[in-house]
């Protein structure tokens, strides 16, 4: 059995001094062998390390993974082959020389794991250890966003987890013109003022859920999901979008509207049961999030610089919303920004009434697949004979029997007579 440098067994795969492999140390060689050899010989010259050091090799088994702890000049690519190359799983070590070199020649061409150009920054060399921590944070978060249509914070969707509540706040049975602004779930003045107050607001002040029967179901399943995630996640992801941002990108596609949600306000919802259950809405905090995802998107887009999130006690959303026409119109003065403060009732009106539509739709079809799945039972069986034709007589014709009759006196019902089924069934089978 092969020795390592401190004279006991090999039994598992170890670096050893010397610039060896553990395979030539069991006596094996093949191509891998080769590559962990030269993967071994390039980490010595990248690194400055001298592999016949015990204490140096000991510095390169333990900074492996994280080379740049060795030397911070190193560059990321090759530093990622070096970590390919010298596996001590063979199953896991980069099989093809050929392909390594390809990497090595064209590395500036290769994608890379971490951009290491947030550590080459003015900001991030004269901040604290807090504020580099912060940005070295902020850089992985910004790497995380999915900037495509799969992300409904840049291209969004409704879907039945969301509601609409302007929409569910409109009279359908109303004519549209008799609608007044105050009756809708829309950023009015008292709307604005409880809300940046902070205090809950009981929906049934605004939603119609007389002439929208939906609405119910989807406030309860908004709150089984918040619930959900606060046990899985220790925090709900419940958000009231206070305001829309529709844009064109006009750097790819110009024709096309994107609907995306700007201001994200965390909130709790509740259900109060009751004769008439009434939901109620409770901003947890004052301060409103822009959308991080579409933050991100735009500073990469167009170089626009969104805050991470607005004081509604402090910044009026007029105040927002000016801030960024400033910042549109410094970057190209022919692109215009325009607040909508009036919806179109016409087109809500219309919406909402389509929404009710749909919803009865849905419940038809429901209902009908329900009733078709709903068959009588039935068998032509000697043992067990109840034919189809006797069983739809007595589940859709047979009058039912009144269940208070037997309290008023009524004369007790006469069981059926089997001997009849037999001879029905003779009369089948014959």
């Amino acid at each position: 059995m092969a020795r390592s440098a401190s004279g006991s067994d090999i039994i598992k795969p170890v670096y050893l001094p010397d610039y060896r492999s553990w395979e030539h140390a069991v006596g094996h060689h093949d191509e891998l062998t080769d590559v962990f050899s030269l993967g071994m010989l390039l980490a010595s010259v990248a690194c400055g390390l001298d592999f016949t050091d015990a204490d140096e090799l000991e510095l390169f088994t333990v900074n492996r993974t994280n080379l740049f702890g060795v030397n911070r000049r190193l560059n990321p690519v090759l530093a990622s082959v070096i970590v390919q190359m010298t596996e001590l799983n063979r199953h896991k070590r980069a099989p093809d020389l050929a392909q390594t070199i390809s990497q090595l020649e064209n590395y500036r061409e290769q994608s890379l794991d971490f951009d290491t150009s947030v550590f080459s920054r003015k900001e991030f060399k004269e901040s604290p250890l807090t504020g580099k921590r912060r940005l070295i944070q902020t850089h992985l978060r910004d790497r995380l966003f999915e900037i495509s249509r799969r992300n409904r914070l840049i291209y969004f969707k409704p879907v039945l987890q969301t509601l609409n509540l302007t929409v569910a706040s409109v009279p359908v049975l109303l004519d549209y013109r008799n609608i007044k602004l105050e009756q809708l779930f829309v950023w009015h003045p008292a709307l604005a003022a409880t809300v940046t107050e902070g205090a809950p607001m009981s929906l049934g002040k605004y939603l119609r859920f007389e002439d929208a029967p939906y609405i119910p179901g989807v406030l309860d399943k908004i709150i089984s999901e918040a619930r959900r995630d606060r046990a899985e996640y220790g925090f709900a992801q419940l958000r009231l979008v206070l305001c829309f941002l529709r844009w064109n990108n006009l750097k790819e596609e110009k024709h096309e509207r994107i609907h995306s949600p700007l201001l994200l306000l965390p909130m709790e919802l509740t259900k109060k049961k009751g004769v008439r259950d009434n939901y109620v809405l409770d901003p947890t905090t004052s301060e409103a999030e822009v959308n991080p995802a579409l933050r991100h998107h735009l500073k990469e887009l167009y170089n626009l610089s969104l805050p991470e999130s607005v004081d509604l006690k402090e910044t009026s959303l007029d105040s927002f919303c000016d801030a960024l026409r400033v910042q549109i119109q410094a970057s190209e003065p022919g692109v215009s920004l325009n607040k909508l403060d009036r919806p179109k009732i016409d087109l809500i009106h219309e919406k909402a009434r389509q929404r009710v539509d749909q919803y009865r739709r849905r419940m038809k079809v429901r209902a009908r697949r329900a009733r078709s799945a709903a068959k009588p039972e039935y068998s032509y069986d000697r043992e067990n004979f109840h034919p189809l034709g006797l069983q739809l007589f007595v589940q859709k014709v047979r009058p039912t029997p009144m269940p208070l009759r037997d309290v008023m006196g009524a004369a007790p019902a006469q069981a059926p007579d089997d001997s009849t089924v037999p001879a029905f069934g003779s009369a089948a089978a014959a």
